[in-house]
C-alpha cells in the first residue's frame, strides 16, 4: 500500500561521507532510503515499479554541527510529493510518478545503508510519523529541540523558569 509518512531527525556530519551511506533505510527493495551523496541528504523512495530518485538537499550540510532535517511524503490521488525541510524551513520537493510503499515488512536500519556504507556521525532524535508533516508542525519540531543542538551556555550561574499545565489548561509554577 501507500501512505503518506515523515521522517525527522538530527544529524552532525563528521567528515566526508561515503556515497550513498544511509541515514535510515528499510532492507525492503521498494521502502523509501534516505542516505548521504556527497555531504548533501538525498531520498530515494521505492514503490512497487521503481525508484523515484534526485530528491537532494540544495545545499551541503555543515561539517561537524548539528542540522535538523525533515522529509516528508504525500501521497495523492495525482500526485506523490516527496519534500526535504532543513532546520525547520523548506529546502526542496519533486513529484514522483507512484506512491510510497508504507507497508514495508524489512529490517530497519539507521546510520547504515543495509550494506557496507555507513553514516559518519551523529544521529539523534529520530522520529516517524504515519502523516504528512505540515511546514507549522516541522517548524514546531525544530524549535522545542534545537536549544539543546544549537545551543551552549556560559559556565555561569543561570536562572530558570518553567511552568507547567494540566489538561483543563491551568497552569503551576
Amino acid at each position: 500500500s501507500t501512505g503518506n509518512i515523515s521522517w525527522s531527525f538530527w544529524l552532525k556530519i563528521n567528515g566526508t561521507q561515503p556515497y550513498g551511506a544511509g541515514i535510515m533505510r528499510n532492507s525492503d527493495t521498494n521502502s523509501p532510503a534516505i542516505r548521504f551523496q556527497s555531504n548533501s541528504v538525498n531520498m530515494n523512495t521505492g514503490y512497487s515499479g521503481g525508484w523515484c530518485t534526485g530528491l537532494t538537499v540544495a545545499t551541503e550540510l555543515p561539517d561537524n554541527e548539528w542540522t535538523f532535517a525533515t522529509v516528508t511524503s504525500e501521497d495523492g490521488a495525482n500526485s506523490h510529493m516527496r519534500t526535504i525541510y532543513i532546520n525547520g524551513v523548506y529546502n526542496t520537493s519533486n513529484n514522483c510518478t507512484s506512491g510510497i510503499r508504507a507497508d514495508a515488512g524489512g529490517m530497519n536500519y539507521l546510520g547504515s545503508d543495509g550494506g557496507s556504507l555507513y553514516f559518519n556521525g551523529s544521529i539523534d532524535e529520530v522520529m516517524i510519523f504515519n502523516k504528512s508533516l505540515s511546514a507549522e508542525e516541522i517548524l514546531s519540531l525544530y524549535n522545542a529541540t534545537r536549544l539543546e543542538h544549537t545551543e551552549t551556555l556560559s559556565e555561569t550561574d543561570h536562572n530558570f523558569k518553567a511552568y507547567t499545565s494540566d489538561l483543563a489548561g491551568n497552569v503551576n509554577e
